[in-house]
């Protein structure tokens, strides 16, 4: 079902980033790379981070499909929602409108960059956004390389 390189993915030691072009298999990769680690030490437990709620919940229908006993031991979201839940765990109440969300943000990237002045936050906010949707295309050749391996 896999082909060399995903296979190599799937069984690479420590961290890995996989990159390759829409439908060519990158979810299936990360599935079974899920279902090796978690097999690799059966009292561990695997956090996925995704940019969008919907690959979150496609990546953990997945991976729970292979796995139908993992439990808790999958955790699967975005950055926001995980850091969510974080904040709920510890007895923090969120529940934040869009709008205090930027007013937030505005004010910590202005605390931050105050010294510097690079961008302003409106033109960060708006290279993240293309970054989200075009992450291929943005890195360096050691990931396209790995893209085309894969």
């Amino acid at each position: 079902m896999l082909n060399p390189g995903q296979q190599q993915a799937v069984r690479a030691s420590g961290h890995a980033m996989i990159c390759a072009c829409p439908g060519s298999g990158k979810t299936t990769v990360l599935k079974f790379r899920a279902s090796h680690l978690l097999e690799l030490d059966p009292a561990s437990r695997l956090l996925a981070v995704t940019f969008t709620s919907a690959a979150a919940g496609e990546l953990e229908e997945r991976i729970r499909s292979q796995n139908p006993k993992l439990g808790d031991r999958l955790v699967c979201g975005t950055f926001h929602s995980l850091a969510k839940r974080q904040l709920e765990r510890s007895g923090k109440r969120v529940n934040l409108k869009a709008q205090a969300a930027g007013a937030i943000m505005r004010s910590a990237y202005s605390e931050v960059v105050t010294q510097t002045n690079i961008y302003p936050f409106d033109e960060i906010a708006s290279k993240v956004e293309y970054f989200k949707t075009h992450i291929d295309h943005s890195f360096g050749s050691p990931q396209n390389q790995m893209a085309e391996e894969v």
